[in-house]
């Protein structure tokens, strides 16, 4: 690995350059920090086929624009041949649980993130459900329906909002943006809300501060199901 990173240009004028893999492990990349004289970075190596063919390009499309919002790490390049991702180093931590000041300050990163104007077609869930699954469960198929019911909100949206994948320091960044693409806001909520387990009123604070307007509590509830659903088929979980 080392041998493969010191040929790119932005580490050529570095006297010491040391790479190690971190502790802490996603499930779809390899992950090293890459520490110099100067600078610290992240290398992320893809370690799974099947993200063979998630563009890069566009990942790295989405994190420069959201590092210049101001939430997220400042991307350095992509190298689609060794499938290696390298962006800055942030500095902080993780949290499995968050507080309502965490969860204000949340709602306004994904305002920034909700934001960027970009020209993609909709992610839809319906087509993702077919392709990964033969059949449909009675829950999904009901679930699915009540979502027609409501107006799509549609915006770019990171669509893995775990916690591995929020960094709190002097402010919060987002990290991983490999499956960001144009989806429902909805989707991005109903992650945070069943990612850190929110409880109704930490729910009701994470709404109160996205929404200028009355948001849709139901549509909400319907999508923590979605994002549930998504995350058992994406771990092969059948019910």
């Amino acid at each position: 690995m080392l041998n493969i990173i010191k040929n790119y240009k932005f580490l050529s004028n570095q006297d010491k350059i040391n790479i190690n893999l971190l502790k802490n492990q996603g499930s779809c990349n390899l992950s090293h920090i890459i520490i110099t004289n100067k600078e610290k970075y992240i290398l992320k190596k893809n370690n799974q086929p099947i993200y063979n063919n998630v563009s890069k390009n566009f990942e790295f499309k989405i994190q420069n624009l959201s590092f210049k919002k101001g939430i997220s790490a400042k991307p350095i390049l992509c190298d689609h041949n060794n499938q290696i991702f390298i962006s800055e180093f942030i500095e902080g931590h993780h949290k499995n649980r968050i507080n309502l000041m965490d969860i204000s300050n949340l709602a306004k990163i994904l305002l920034k993130l909700h934001s960027i104007k970009i020209s993609q077609k909709p992610f839809s869930i319906k087509r993702y459900f077919q392709q990964h699954n033969k059949t449909f469960n009675p829950k999904l198929k009901r679930v699915l329906l009540e979502s027609y019911k409501y107006k799509k909100e549609f915006a770019i949206c990171h669509n893995d909002l775990n916690p591995q994948n929020i960094i709190f320091g002097g402010s919060i960044k987002l990290i991983d943006f490999e499956f960001a693409c144009v989806n429902d806001i909805y989707f991005d909520l109903a992650s945070i809300c069943v990612e850190f387990n929110l409880n109704t009123r930490e729910e009701f604070a994470l709404l109160n501060s996205y929404f200028k307007n009355k948001p849709n509590i139901k549509k909400l509830k319907c999508y923590k199901i979605l994002y549930q659903q998504v995350c058992k088929t994406w771990f092969g979980i059948i019910d």
